[in-house]
């Protein structure tokens, strides 16, 4: 007999989690997502007929947010997708044992359902068909014996099918919630011709009353018991049921309980799924909460925290020139593993006028190499006109507004014009012979000079 697996992971912001959170459409090709598991395809299990199938479960996090993306559809017969999530932190029912009597609605019905041994349960999200053109999604959340009731209900809403999001107050996901989620769906999905398609939800982490935002650490050391017990983490088990509460055989992570090399029948009603074991944490290397940027004069100051760090060797500013980023600092050393807040500065002096962006690239003990979101600063033009010699044969203009730069020779005679517009230029002097020159620059009734020897 295979063994189900749920999937675990942690709920930290990696430095790569800064870039775009993905956009909740229904589709789940966005390039943030992180595909946890897939159906494999070496035995088909369908037993709810072929419009009804998932493809993968896919997530992301951002350190506000929750992502769950599932490809596939559920489109007949009241039939939908069940999410069982459970944060290590939070007391909800122990895995392989059943699930409690007394849940509204479709919760109503699975209770007797013996939960997976390695997935203990704290909320369920539920979404169905209908047999309408729209997706109702449906919430509960568990104690450690019971479900919780919540005055605000336990329906999220009804987003229309190939619509874009709709969006539900985090009150509903638990008493005292806050923040706003949204759903989405798209039907037609295929797993050849249009694999991205599905169901898709964002939850606020503040949605989840006992858990808290600070709390979203990815492990300090993945498999170091002591450290995972610190840190809260995300475990997801997503499985095709109807409203009724008959589970199907599909269900993610993909399994084949019982299926003696052969599809595996349906659960059934209030099935045992007891076999039930966890994956492996996912660890993600360093929980970057924040990273800004402010000017003094010529100077930019950077700043960044992290609420946790594994296995962290360092940091190293870059800078942008071009298409080229360079780096401007030495390794500033990390804090290696630790659960505990750090806070970083690091100062950029002598930049000219105009705009600069600024990354972070942080290094791991093992060499691994991670990439912060982009911070920019604007520096100002002091004086409102400035000339700056560039070694021998160049010039750098700082101008609030378009300038012209004239060269003389010690003749009187204008060896090169050029006009710069505002900001800073580089005006090159590649022309120019050999020779002491006074180099002029006027811009809006301001003059600015400077002597240069060209050799």
């Amino acid at each position: 007999m295979k063994t189900l697996a749920t999937t675990l992971l942690a709920l930290g912001l990696p430095l790569t989690a800064l870039a775009q959170a993905p956009t909740v459409d229904g589709s789940c090709a966005d390039a943030s997502y992180v595909t946890l598991a897939s159906v494999d395809n070496s035995v088909v299990n369908d037993g709810f007929g072929s419009t009804n199938d998932m493809g993968a479960l896919k997530y992301f996090a951002d350190g506000t947010n929750v992502y769950i993306c599932n490809t596939g559809e559920a489109e007949n017969n009241s039939n939908g997708m069940a999410f069982f999530l459970n944060f290590t932190n939070y007391d909800g029912i122990d895995g392989g044992t059943a699930i409690p009597a007394g849940g509204p609605g479709f919760f109503g019905n699975i209770a007797g359902t013996t939960l997976p041994g390695g997935l203990d349960t704290d909320w369920i999200v539920f979404f169905n068909h209908a047999n309408t053109d729209q997706i109702y999604t449906n919430v509960a959340r568990l104690g450690s014996a019971a479900f919780i009731s919540n005055p605000n209900g336990d329906y999220l809403g009804a987003a229309t099918d190939n619509a874009g999001a709709i969006s539900f107050n985090g009150n509903v996901v638990s008493e005292g919630g806050s923040g706003t989620g949204q759903i989405a769906y798209q039907t037609g999905y295929d797993a050849i011709t249009a694999p991205n398609k599905g169901y898709e939800i964002m939850i606020p982490i503040s949605a989840f009353v006992g858990v808290s935002p600070q709390a979203f650490r990815e492990l300090a050391e993945a498999a170091s018991a002591q450290n995972a017990a610190a840190n809260d983490q995300l475990s997801i088990f997503s499985i095709i049921t109807s409203a009724s509460g008959y589970f199907s055989n599909e269900m993610l992570p993909d399994a084949n309980l019982d299926g003696a090399g052969g599809p595996a029948p349906n659960f059934g009603s209030a099935p045992n799924l007891s076999a039930a074991a966890g994956t492996a944490a996912q660890a993600l290397p360093v929980e970057l909460v924040s990273f800004t940027s402010s000017v003094n004069n010529r100077s930019a100051r950077l700043s960044w925290t992290t609420a946790s760090e594994t296995n962290n060797l360092g940091f190293v500013v870059e800078q942008q020139t071009g298409d080229a980023w360079n780096a401007v600092s030495n390794l500033i050393a990390g804090h290696g593993t630790t659960t505990e807040r750090n806070d970083y500065a690091f100062d950029v002096n002598g930049l000219t006028a105009g705009q600069h962006a600024f990354r972070l690239r942080q290094t791991d003990t093992d060499g691994t190499v991670h990439y912060s979101a982009t911070v920019t600063v604007e520096i100002a033009v002091q004086d409102g006109l400035a000339l700056t010699a560039l070694g021998a044969r160049g010039l750098r203009v700082e101008s609030e507004a378009s300038a012209v730069v004239t060269v003389v020779d010690m003749l009187g005679r204008r060896m090169l014009v050029r006009e710069v517009s505002a900001g800073t230029s580089v005006v090159s002097l590649d022309g120019v012979g050999t020779g002491v020159y006074v180099v002029r620059a006027e811009s809006e009734g301001k003059v600015a000079s400077t002597r240069l020897v060209v050799r």
